[in-house]
């Protein structure tokens, strides 16, 4: 249970680090 809520926890915080990574490069772009 803990190690699925952790697995859980880690994916979504993959998923905010590349949706802010992708924001950085579209503004850096422009």
């Amino acid at each position: 249970m803990f190690f699925e809520f952790m697995l859980e926890e880690t994916v979504i915080g993959v998923q905010n680090g590349l949706s802010i990574i992708l924001f950085t490069l579209k503004v850096v772009i422009k």
